[in-house]
C-alpha cells in the first residue's frame, strides 16, 4: 500500500503556522516541513508576513488548565482575547 505522505508534496511552497513552537502546532510544521514545504513558525504575536505565504495555519490560541471550577472574569477575558 501506497503511504499518503507520498501524495502530498508542498515542493517550493511557503507555510506559516502560528502557534507553531508546540503540541499540534509543532506537529503541523514537521508535517508541512516533511511535505517539502519552507516552513516558518510564530509562537509570538505579532506576525508579519506580507507575501509569498502560500500556507497559512493560524493555530494562535490560549487554553489554559483552570485552579479550580470557577473561572475569574480576568481569566476568561484572557483566553477569550488571545483566541479571538
Amino acid at each position: 500500500m501506497t503511504d499518503p505522505r507520498d501524495r502530498f508534496s508542498l515542493e517550493g511552497k511557503v507555510a506559516l503556522v502560528t502557534g507553531g513552537s508546540r503540541g499540534l502546532g509543532r506537529a503541523m510544521v514537521l508535517g508541512f516541513a516533511r511535505a517539502g514545504a519552507d516552513v516558518a513558525a510564530s509562537s509570538k504575536p505579532p506576525t508579519h508576513a506580507s507575501a509569498g505565504v502560500d500556507v497559512l495555519v493560524n493555530h494562535a490560541g490560549r487554553s489554559r488548565v483552570y485552579p479550580r471550577p470557577v473561572v475569574t472574569e480576568e481569566l476568561y477575558d484572557k483566553v477569550l482575547e488571545v483566541n479571538l
